[in-house]
């Protein structure tokens, strides 16, 4: 016969349907036992102090004891005396001791009660274990020791690490348990010593293979590092004559010529072209707003050439963190400052006379509180809206103290003058096309006007004419073109001298929100400041308990970072988090960005969530490294190209991605988070397409400015797009080829109309951010790759360029060593090498039998038409109709090099060359 306290424990903890009452001797425990004496602890106390305490703390509380003026229906839940008490419904049944089945604080929990459902909320209900922590409390008395005795249990018996944080529900501290390992990224970051004479980065991970006794694969081939140098600093290829310059520099001094190259791009525009994209996936750039209208953003642009820019000049990450989130409030002069406050406004919003401006302004904290977080904190924030995060140290305080950060932050488009630095190329002709496009709309809708006018005079002369004459699409036009003409003179304000930023002060409710937002003459005098609170279960109609602006308060106990004051009321409160990020104590900011850009290197973070460092997210692999490239960058002034060149340096990343023992890395290093070998990756949806324009000779690398507009497959740019109350306007692409095939970072991104060609390749959207690229390999991509318009286009300018415009072949006359150093052009050009002699003769062959096939075609030149038909559904009725759309971009357009303007010969070089883009070797780097 077991011990009555040792069957409990079993069954306490035992998956069972029921547990039958115990001993009444339990239900008149002593819950007032205290001291440090746990010899005797009864197993009720300690499932109470465990699990059933934080269990109330986070799902009860707020509604049933947050508040002594404010407990709903009677029932107070804090302390036991008051919960056998019972409340206004159910009076003393609410917790029957030693009886759960009949205790309706456990049975309302099973959600088994029609109307009596607890927590009320179906995404607060509790998890069968927590049911049964209540179920088996109950059972076991209900014993609730105090304070004291609570603490001494959890310290004794409670599984991870005590950690310090706000409570949520009161302006005090509490410490909760959370597993250790999964604390890392909130301990101080350590500055680990590495013997001279070696590279740190080797150091580290030498010493992690020796660990398994497997060895490095050997330096990757010159062919391979070139390539790889190249488009992991510009996302470029490098030309034949960049590629032999280096192989040159190479064979003489290996470890020199990588540094010299590394310098070398890092000092051209391409870099922060390249970077600043990899940086506006993170905080998800878009040119338009998303949801239901997808209004147009248009001086987003100017926060993309930010980016580029800071790249470009190395700009402290430090003072990259404050100007993003603080710029204002930083400098109210700094035009860069005010630019760089786009950030905050780079989440998708929208307000409209249909939405509710509390519930949107709501969702807008929410989105920048989480962005923050996950941009420079590596921390998912909404998980703790409602409730306590279940594996980090981050209550529900937290998240609504670096809420309160933000609300006293308003929109505004502010008037700051151009830069010398930003591009003003395009922009009459932007202006001419869109004002077109509105001219168009208004002449359709004069036109409407005048016919609605005169079906209305003939009524009135005929009261017997029951139809009136209109079209059933009539109605829904004129709303269509309204909205389309407010849209696209929205469109306008691309030229101007506006910044899509932010000011400080006071909240103003609005109605609608589409296009500009002044800066109010007095921030503080219009509209109200509003009061920061705890919105219970994160519903913005539910005020809960008072907070003040803050920071994550875990980070304060574990690192002993130093408590920093932060404002409330008028003060800067951005300025203040935006310094707490920065401050050199804080352990996650510089691990953040050091874990960020290895992962841009490496294709994976050394802690592989480079957005997620909490319980959830991978455990670093070489926690040492992380820790000495952290440290390594502070001390470097922050300078992101100096981090650059220590990773792009070590042998680490100039191996081979192919090792030499593939059964002992298979073996030892099945994961591949050794850094044994260099993983080969494919090239990202922006480089395919931008290589691709590099080698056929038609991109245009200018620098910075209004978005471009490429081509568009034209099933997906002419399909009826759906806005509020209409139809958006067909996409129409920029006129020129030299306006449409600039460099992809420059596309416009618009949320609501993805490309499908980027898009087949993995290119993000736009409405969350993206920590690192997926690679998917579908048959889409092949498909798209060979048979796209995009694909032919540039396989006929690449052939045209080798036979007509290339300088190192254009003189050759000989039939035979033309063909022979076409080829050989094509291969530099395209996979930086030579072709083999067997390539050479496959390639020959097949451009003398397509050129044969060709020569017996005929291409009529291709039409564009300046307007279209379209067939969409009115909103109101459902009923489909017709409209005439006129597209002004047509007018003038000029398409890229197509087969009708070539002759045979080149159109038969442009099917070799279009197997050499979709080749592997081409698409993949190594």
């Amino acid at each position: 016969m077991l011990p009555i306290t040792k069957l409990l424990r079993s069954l306490t903890y035992m998956k069972i349907g029921v547990l039958l009452p115990l001993s009444l001797a339990f239900c008149c425990f002593s819950v007032a036992a205290g001291g440090a004496d746990l010899a005797e602890l009864h197993p009720g106390e300690k499932l109470f102090s465990l699990h059933v305490k934080p269990l109330l703390e986070e799902k009860c509380l707020a509604c049933h004891g947050a508040s002594a003026d404010e407990v709903e229906g009677g029932f107070d839940m804090t302390s036991r005396e008051r919960m056998l008490a019972g409340g206004d419904t159910f009076g003393e049944k609410v917790v029957m001791s030693g009886d759960a089945m009949h205790s309706m604080l456990y049975l309302t929990t099973t959600r088994k009660e029609p109307g009596f459902e607890m927590p009320p909320k179906e995404a607060d209900r509790l998890s069968q274990e927590e049911q049964w922590w209540l179920r088996d409390w109950i059972n076991a008395g209900a014993p609730w020791p105090n304070a004291d005795r609570i603490k001494n249990i959890q310290q004794e018996y409670a599984d991870g690490e005590q950690v310090r944080t706000s409570r949520a529900l009161s302006d005090t501290w509490q410490n909760r348990r959370y597993e250790a390992s999964k604390l890392w990224a909130y301990r101080p970051i350590q500055s680990p010593k590495v013997p001279e004479g070696h590279h740190p980065i080797d150091w580290f991970l030498d010493k992690a293979l020796a660990q398994v006794s497997l060895k490095a694969a050997p330096r990757a081939n010159v062919r391979t590092i070139v390539r790889r140098v190249f488009f992991g600093l510009t996302g470029l290829p490098p030309t034949p004559n960049q590629a032999v310059d280096f192989k040159q520099n190479f064979l003489k001094d290996p470890d020199n010529a990588v540094a010299i190259l590394a310098d070398q791009l890092m000092e051209t525009q391409h870099y922060g072209e390249h970077f600043g994209r990899q940086w506006l996936d993170v905080v998800r750039y878009a040119d338009t707003a998303g949801f239901a209208n997808d209004y147009s953003r248009p001086n987003a642009w100017r926060y993309r050439d930010y980016v580029v820019r800071s790249f470009n000049n190395d700009k402290p990450y430090d003072e990259f963190i404050r100007q993003q989130i603080a710029g204002d409030e930083l400098n109210q002069d700094s035009i860069e400052n005010l630019i760089a406050t786009g950030f905050l406004r780079m989440g998708p919003w929208e307000q409209t006379a249909m939405s509710v401006f509390k519930e949107t302004r709501g969702q807008w904290l929410d989105d920048v509180t989480d962005s923050v977080g996950q941009t420079f904190l590596a921390h998912s924030m909404l998980c703790c809206k409602c409730h306590d995060h279940k594996f980090d140290p981050v209550p529900t305080r937290d998240y609504y103290r670096m809420m309160a950060v933000f609300s006293t932050t308003q929109f505004a488009e502010r008037e700051v003058d151009f830069l010398d630095a930003e591009s003003r190329v395009g922009f009459a002709e932007s202006d001419t096309l869109v004002t077109q496009k509105i001219a168009a709309y208004v002449a359709q809708q004069k036109e409407l006007r005048t016919k609605i006018k005169q079906r209305k005079k003939e009524e009135t002369k005929d009261a017997k004419v029951g139809d009136n004459g209109l079209d059933p699409g009539d109605e829904a036009s004129s709303g269509r073109m309204s909205k389309n003409i407010e849209r696209h003179t929205i469109e306008l304000d691309r030229t101007k001298p506006l910044a899509l930023s932010v000011y400080t002060g006071a909240t103003i409710i609005r109605k609608s929100v589409q296009g500009k937002t002044s800066l109010p003459a007095s921030p503080w005098n219009e509209g109200e400041i509003e009061n920061d609170v705890i919105h219970t279960g994160g519903d913005v109609y539910a005020n809960g308990a008072t907070v003040k602006p803050g920071s994550l308060s875990a980070a304060e106990s574990l690192a002993g970072m130093p408590s920093l004051d932060f404002p409330d009321g008028k003060g800067k409160r951005r300025l203040a988090l935006a310094n707490w990020i920065t401050h050199p104590s804080n352990p996650l900011t510089a691990r953040v960005i050091a874990n960020r850009i290895w992962s841009w290197h490496f294709g994976r973070g050394i802690a592989s969530n480079p957005n997620n460092f909490g319980g959830t997210g991978g455990l670093p692999t070489h926690p040492e490294l992380l820790d000495y490239l952290a440290t390594w960058l502070m001390r470097n002034d922050w300078s992101i190209k100096k981090l650059n060149r220590l990773i792009i340096t070590s042998q680490a990343y100039q191996r081979d991605s192919r090792h030499p023992l593939p059964q002992a890395l298979e073996k030892k290093d099945p994961l591949r988070q050794r850094y044994a070998i260099f993983q080969p990756r494919r090239l990202t949806a922006e480089e395919l397409r931008d290589a691709m324009l590099f080698i056929s000779g038609e991109i245009n690398l200018a620098v910075g400015g209004i978005p471009c507009r490429p081509n568009l497959n034209h099933e997906v740019a002419f399909q009826p797009r759906q806005i509020m109350g209409g139809t958006a306007s067909v996409y129409e692409p920029d006129p020129l080829p030299d306006q449409r095939n600039r460099r992809t970072i420059y596309a416009e991104r618009i949320r609501g109309l993805r490309d499908p060609f980027l898009e087949a390749f993995n290119q993000p959207s736009p409405e969350k951010s993206c920590e690192l690229r997926e690679t998917s390999i579908v048959a889409p991509q092949a498909l798209t790759l060979f048979n796209s318009q995009v694909s032919l286009d540039r396989a006929i300018a690449f052939a045209d360029r080798l036979l007509r415009n290339d300088q190192a072949i254009k003189n050759q006359t000989d039939d035979k060593t033309l063909a022979a150093n076409v080829i050989q052009r094509s291969f530099q050009l395209a996979f930086t090498r030579d072709p083999t002699d067997t390539e050479l003769l496959m390639c020959t062959k097949h451009w003398q039998a397509a050129t044969e096939e060709e020569a017996s075609k005929q291409y009529e030149p291709a039409s564009y038409p300046d307007q279209i038909t379209r067939t969409v559904m009115a909103e109101k009725t459902g009923e489909l109709y017709d409209f005439v759309e006129i597209m002004p971009a047509y007018t003038t357009y000029q398409p890229d090099l197509q087969a009708g303007d070539v002759d045979a010969r080149t159109r038969g070089l442009a099917h070799v060359l279009r197997i050499l883009l979709n080749t592997n070797e081409f698409a993949y780097l190594d």
